[in-house]
């Protein structure tokens, strides 16, 4: 006769609570505690006069009939778990729960893949001009036969330059619409643009359309920016950029969103606290403006050769400088649970070039392992599984520095797929290495809520 387990109550004398394994702290500047679990996502700052006893109760342990009112509050938001709590198999069972959870179709699509800029790091060949006729039709009976299985189409636009093409990112989005209300879906658009076709007629064109988040990139002031971006014949794009953002800042349109995103190297580096405070001063005060800066770095191409690079490290700073100007960046959703992951391990994501080649990454066009299939006119999408395979397997279960990892949830062995398959090793991402220092400017900026003392419900 099989006997069944044991129900375990909450309040059973003799359970004890322990700190999860997931857990990071560190402090702020007035010496108050800062935590962050990746298993949940939560953050969470603890006053300088209860930091004793919650380093206490993490380091010890607690009973759950403890009397002391942090003991409810750590558990509730995952800093504490049950002692016999297998935070392994917690973790394992999140990640298979998010795949299966995942109903989103996401298509990163290149209308053209040639470029108006010939930024002095960029990685593409420039190879290929406009998507074909066939390749269109290819996608929008891709995207009609296979969205039922989803609730939402998500299509991000990219290249080369997307607005070089707007006849077809208008043709496509009114067909992608369309479908989408024949099936009852939902529909995302965002886009990675240069930005200087992006007049603020085009953003309204593009707004009805569907499109509201946007990547647009300045490196730093005119005078490094116009050194760094410039168009084919060699003279600055600067100007036209920022003339069409202030145009668009002027407009009632509330609900979108454009991230000014910086790379940053060793030519820029002492130029971008004069670019901060030019942006603090133009769009600080518009909650539709984020900031975004990453190093520059060398992801092939025949211009590796002559970067300047900077590191993870190098930039925080900067970005700790911004903070106090009053720039804000959006960096928390990075360490929510599978936050940090790269959409090219998603099963359900794909890049589709303008002749309907198939990619899983934005990077590697020229990688043979990065070919993963193509898209045909009718809208059937053949797969090479063998080099699809390299992408989507992931190997967090099998990899004894993720199983160890703190920051496991988040990323999930699945930061660069990429970078696995050049090294054989899965890559920390940076927002690991870089933990602590961005506890604290996601506190500067007042993204960290206090800790709740009041009483919890005790619960999975």
């Amino acid at each position: 006769m099989v006997q069944r387990a044991k129900l375990i109550s909450l309040n059973e004398t003799g359970l004890r609570y322990v700190a999860s394994r997931y857990n990071v702290r560190t402090y702020d500047e007035q010496d108050n505690l800062l935590l962050y679990n990746s298993y949940t996502g939560n953050f969470r700052k603890v006053p300088h006069e209860r930091k004793e006893e919650t380093i206490l109760l993490l380091d010890k342990g607690a009973e759950a009939d403890s009397d002391s009112p942090l003991v409810p509050a750590l558990f509730a938001d995952g800093f504490l778990v049950r002692e016999r709590t297998d935070e392994f198999m917690r973790a394992a069972m999140q990640q298979k729960q998010m795949q299966r959870n995942d109903r989103v179709l996401h298509l990163i699509l290149m209308p053209n893949e040639n470029c108006n800029f010939r930024c002095v790091y960029c990685y593409e060949s420039f190879a290929k001009n406009k998507m074909d006729e066939k390749t269109q039709k290819g996608v929008v009976e891709y995207v009609r036969r296979e969205l039922y299985k989803y609730d939402m189409l998500h299509v991000a636009w990219f290249g080369g330059e997307p607005l070089t093409a707007m006849e077809i990112i208008e043709s496509l989005s009114e067909q992608f619409l369309e479908i989408v209300r024949e099936q009852g879906k939902l529909y995302y658009s965002n886009m990675t643009t240069n930005g200087y076709n992006l007049t603020p007629r085009t953003f309204y064109t593009l707004y009805k359309l569907g499109m509201r988040d946007y990547q647009i990139t300045f490196d730093g002031t005119k005078e490094t920016h116009d050194t760094h971006r410039i168009q084919i014949d060699g003279s600055g794009t600067f100007d036209v950029i920022f003339e069409n953002l202030k145009a668009i800042k002027t407009l009632s349109l509330r609900d979108f969103i454009i991230k000014l995103r910086s790379n940053v190297d060793q030519a820029n580096q002492y130029d971008m606290t004069a670019y901060m405070n030019l942006m603090q001063e133009t769009f600080g005060d518009d909650p539709r403006f984020s900031n975004h800066f990453v190093p520059v770095q060398q992801l092939g191409g025949e211009n590796d050769t002559n970067m300047h690079l900077c590191d993870t490290k190098d930039i925080i700073p900067l970005m700790q400088e911004g903070i106090e100007m009053g720039l804000r960046f959006e960096y928390k959703g990075m360490f929510n649970p599978a936050g940090s992951t790269c959409y090219a391990a998603r099963p359900n994501s794909f890049v589709i070039g303008s002749d309907g080649m198939v990619y899983k990454c934005t990077v590697a066009f020229d990688d043979e392992r990065n070919h993963v299939g193509q898209l045909h006119e009718d809208g059937q999408m053949e797969l090479f599984y063998e080099r699809l395979m390299l992408w989507v397997a992931n190997g967090a279960a099998e990899d004894s520095r993720c199983q160890k990892c703190f920051f496991r949830p988040s990323c999930q062995g699945e930061a660069c797929p990429l970078e696995k398959i050049e090294s054989g090793k899965t890559p920390c991402p940076p927002t690991k290495k870089n933990i602590k220092a961005y506890m604290k400017m996601l506190d500067a900026q007042g993204d960290i809520p206090w800790l709740e003392l009041a009483p919890a419900v005790v619960g999975e």
